[in-house]
Parts: structure tokens; sequence; C-alpha cells
């Protein structure tokens, strides 16, 4: 990954995203967050346009039509302490002030609108400290109050043993007792939590951002969904490192995790009853929540008519793949179902373009393929 990330272009940037993201759209996402990295040119100095990588990226979404915020990382560090950050990450890092001023650009270049919003990613909490985050949240209500955040917390163990180290507390009970964490943030993975940071993330409104094959191609354990549930958590679901683009399969993996962990059946399934008998009584139950979408997570929500995924706060409306793969055969839908068709065509295209893009960047990179 840093391999590729201390080489590739703009021209690269763009045309691999604009690849995955007729990728995810063919899977049934049509809205993604985007957790974006990469700022600075190969030699870590900033380019001319500050936002040139980010722009690059925001077009991508526009040109395939998917919704998309986007969330530029704030990386300072490489672990608790301040400790340098490696050579390899030179194109990563920022301070909070210049990070803003890329956020700034991008949307004075374009406006937010239904399909498009951004926000802020303070990587973690070993990569920025306390005052650079303290300064990032300011920044970012004097740009827009209710910009979405995310972070990634928790995802190993490792981490929570350098932070309480570093810190004298677990990862989320310190974001937790320092910062107003609410239903604007997101923390990505919290797969680490004990009793107590599972029942006051709950309570917090936001949204625990969850990447399951991420999390078992990598080993990181389970998260405890079940007592998370319990006490009206909201949680989604992401593919992190895009091992694979399957919501469906995230949502398996959440499920049967939770089984070899307990050990036992459809434990979120009666989960989710509780939930409904919660919304009956009055109060709010936030069950099915999912990730990879705009405006912080969207949402999986069933109801009787069908099931949708939608982006919180401002509606981004996802459809499944049921839905993207209908093409109606009545008379009075005959318009429909031509745009239907040159859509799937225009789409093909695309992607066959963007595999020899890829293709050639891949060469370029690390050689011929075999």
């Amino acid at each position: 990954m840093h391999r590729f990330a201390v080489r590739i272009t703009p021209d690269d940037l763009g045309a691999i995203a604009r690849w995955f993201y007729v990728k995810m759209l063919k899977a049934g996402y049509t809205s993604i967050c985007e957790f974006h990295y990469v700022h600075h040119a190969p030699d870590g100095a900033p380019y001319g346009h500050r936002a040139e990588l980010a722009q690059r990226v925001v077009q991508a979404a526009a040109d395939t039509g998917i919704g998309m915020t986007m969330l530029p990382v704030l990386y300072q560090y490489s672990g608790f302490g301040a400790q340098a950050p490696r050579g390899n990450q030179r194109r990563f890092i920022n301070t909070p002030d210049a990070l803003l001023r890329i956020v700034d650009d991008l949307r004075r270049a374009q406006l937010e609108r239904g399909d498009l919003r951004y926000g802020g990613a303070p990587h973690s909490l070993r990569a920025v400290s306390e005052a650079s985050l303290r300064t990032l949240l300011k920044g970012l209500d004097a740009l827009a109050p209710d910009a979405p955040v995310h972070i990634h917390i928790a995802e190993q163990t490792a981490e929570v043993d350098a932070c309480m180290e570093a810190e004298g507390a677990r990862l989320v009970r310190w974001l937790l007792d320092r910062f107003d964490v609410d239903a604007r943030w997101c923390l990505v993975h919290a797969t680490h939590t004990d009793a107590g940071e599972t029942t006051a993330l709950a309570r917090s409104g936001a949204v625990a951002g969850l990447c399951l094959m991420t999390e078992a191609n990598l080993g990181d354990g389970v998260f405890p969904a079940h007592d998370y549930l319990d006490a009206n958590g909201a949680f989604g679901v992401g593919s992190d490192s895009h091992i694979g683009v399957d919501w469906r399969a995230e949502l398996r993996l959440l499920e049967y995790g939770q089984r070899f962990a307990r050990p036992e059946r459809n434990v979120l399934g009666r989960a989710g009853r509780r939930c409904a008998r919660h919304r009956a009584r009055g109060r709010p139950a936030r069950s099915g929540h999912a990730r990879t979408g705009s405006c912080s997570m969207p949402i999986i929500r069933t109801s009787r008519s069908k099931r949708r995924v939608h982006g919180s706060r401002r509606s981004c409306s996802l459809s499944t793949a049921a839905r993207r793969s209908t093409i109606s055969t009545r008379a009075d839908d005959a318009s429909s179902s031509k745009a239907v068709i040159a859509m799937k065509h225009a789409c093909t295209r695309t992607i066959a373009r963007c595999c020899r893009a890829c293709s050639r960047i891949r060469e370029r990179i690390q050689g011929p393929h075999p």
C-alpha cells in the first residue's frame, strides 16, 4: 500500500477511483464516505492546488454518479507520544490548519449538495494529538457545524495497550471523556471496547463503523455487537481495505462473528426484535445501520415495502442490487428501459477504460504482469 501511495499520480488516483466507484455501484452501493489519506506530491511537498488529489477523487465520484462524503484525513504522527512519521507516510502529513484549508478549497470548488458532503477524519488517536483534534473540530464547526467526523479507534489490542501506557486510559473511554462525541461522529472499528465503553458509545449517538471483512482478514477481533445493540447503539458496515465489496457479506460476517463468540444462533436477530420493542414503546431504535455511503454513514432501514440504504442527515438513497438490476418491459416504461440500458452500456465502456488505465498504472509501479 505504501509503495503505491508514494508513487501514485493525480491521473492515476482519478482512474483508480472511477474504476472502484463503478465496482461499488455494481455491488449495490450508491454513495461512499471517502477516508482520503494522500494529499501531497511524492516528495511530501504540497501541490500548488492543495486539494489536487482530493478534488480528483470528488470528480471521479461525479463522473460515475456515486454520492460522496469527502473526509480528508488528518495524519501527523506514527504513534502515541508524537512519534515522528515514517518516510513512506510523507504524502499523508498535515497540520490541522493545512487540512482545514484543503476542506475549504474543496467546498469552494464544488458546493455541498444532496449527493456531496464534506467532513474531516482525524486518522486515529495515535496519529493526532488532543490539541490538534480540538483545532480540527473547531475549524470544522466554523465551516459546517454538522460536518461528519470519522476516526479509526480500538481496532487492535496493541493500539489499546499503547494508549493505556501513554494516556492511562482505554481509547474509546479517553475520547468520550474529553470530547462531545455525538451523532455526527463515526468511530471506525471500535473492536476492542470493554462493557463500560460499549454502553457509553451506544448512548453517545455516534455510529460504530464496522469493517467486517477487513477485521476478519487482519485477525483484529470481534466487535461486541450483541451488547451494543442491547444498549440501542447505531452501527454501520463498510469495506475499509476493499478486499471485498459486498455489503451482504459484511452483514453476514457480523452475525457469524457473534455466533462464534457467544455461541448461539440468530444473535443479532433477537437483538433487533428488542430494538423493535423499544420503538413500539416510543424509544428510538437504531438497529441495522450500514456503512459506506454519504452523509456520515448510510443506514439500512427495513420496511414492509422495500429495503433501502439512506445516508444520514441529508438523504442520498441507495438502491439494493435487486432494484438496480430491474428493467421494466411495460410499454409505458419503454423510455425508462432504454435509459437503463444506455446507462449499463455507458458503465461497461467506463469499466473498460478504467481497467485499461489501472493496468497501465500497475505495470508502471510493479512491472509487467507475469
